[in-house]
């Protein structure tokens, strides 16, 4: 097939107008993933499987990703992604992990990001993976997400996950 690699992380479905397809991609995966298994990639393959098996169309978002880090002393350390919804450029999700696939050639490397500039850093915290993006100029994030940090804070910030 001749079309890009899906995140199957999150995915928005109408779950009454395509609960075969969801049964289908269950089947794939569940019942008879030791085989497909063998050759497909996982659950992200299994979805697009079932929709083409059952001859149904599927979009994309006009926007593929965007990636959400942090800066520390001019470092840029970016460790998750923002999916956008399918009808406008909103974010829908956002997705920690490290960016696996590119619909646009861009020269990525996975770095690591030791986390010196943490205040109060215990001993033997691991380090962290970075996608670090040379070809990207960084933005900033309260203009993607109005209001995210505060509300992000109120709950309890990163030192509460």
């Amino acid at each position: 097939m001749d079309e890009n690699e899906q995140e199957s992380g999150q995915l928005m479905v109408g779950k009454r107008r395509y609960w075969y397809h969801l049964q289908l991609a269950a089947w794939l995966k569940n019942k008879q993933g030791e085989y497909y298994d063998k050759f497909l990639l996982g659950d992200k393959d299994m979805f697009s499987f079932a929709w083409h098996a059952l001859k149904t169309d599927f979009g994309l978002p006009r926007k593929w990703l965007t990636s959400v880090g942090t800066r520390n002393d001019g470092f840029y350390c970016g460790h998750t992604f923002a999916q956008h919804h399918p009808d406008d450029r909103r974010i829908a999700f956002m997705h920690g992990g490290l960016t696996k696939i590119a619909a646009l050639r861009v020269h990525v490397d996975i770095i690591s990001d030791p986390t010196d500039y943490m205040p109060n850093r215990p001993g033997g915290l691991p380090v962290a993976m970075c996608t670090e993006m040379r070809d990207v100029k960084a933005g900033n994030f309260s203009e993607l997400l109005p209001d995210f940090e505060s509300e992000f804070t109120e709950l309890g910030g990163y030192y509460t996950l």
